[in-house]
């Protein structure tokens, strides 16, 4: 279990530094302050994420396992018992619930993704998938005139297309000008993410 020593003490030290007023601790602050990570007789910290029996058993002594302990003071489940829930985790405290309704969304996605998708005509797709392409090449805003340009379609339709795009779920963004540059998952705005793809083109991340 010795990884789940190194998950703690890295989640400590992230604790730590985001403090008040914190700042990264020394090793030597960090050990005062965390005597129980570092005395490597003693698992008893590990007792509050795993069930004993785990913590005994041949296969916590050789791989890595997650936490089998709920952390929200529920009683622990055996394998049969997780068949029909997931685990869900707020902060520090893990809770096992049914998974009815998670299971029922995902079925449902499909479906949910198709009706929304229902507006987009084959020119719709061209339109996006130009842009999301040319972007990264052209690193700048492009007109509703290029889109035409290139892909054949009339600038009227352009730029109908364009605005049912941004209209619906967000697909594309067109500055003050009326050009687009953020077409998700790219943007000539800056952001905190800078991609750069195999062909060696960079741009920011939307």
């Amino acid at each position: 279990m010795g990884l789940a020593f190194l998950f703690l003490i890295r989640e400590r030290f992230g604790l730590q530094r985001f403090e008040p007023g914190g700042k990264p601790p020394s090793w030597s602050e960090f050990a005062a302050r965390n005597p129980d990570l570092l005395n490597r007789k003693s698992s008893s910290i590990l007792r509050d994420y795993y069930l004993e029996e785990m913590l005994a058993s041949e296969l916590a002594k050789r791989m890595f396992i997650l936490p089998n302990r709920n952390l929200g003071g529920q009683k622990a489940m055996n394998r049969e018992e997780q068949s029909g829930h997931i685990l869900l985790g707020i902060g520090r405290e893990i809770r096992a619930v049914p998974d009815d309704a998670f299971v029922q969304s995902v079925k449902a996605l499909p479906a949910r993704m198709a009706s929304r998708l229902a507006f987009m005509s084959r020119d719709h797709h061209v339109v996006r998938d130009f842009v999301v392409r040319e972007l990264p090449r052209q690193d700048r805003p492009l007109s509703p005139i290029q889109i035409a340009q290139v892909t054949g379609l009339t600038l009227h339709d352009v730029s109908a297309i364009v605005a049912e795009l941004e209209r619906n779920l967000f697909f594309l963004v067109r500055d003050a000008d009326g050009n687009v540059g953020w077409a998700f998952p790219v943007t000539t705005s800056e952001t905190a993410h800078r991609l750069t793809f195999s062909t060696e083109e960079t741009i920011f991340g939307a």
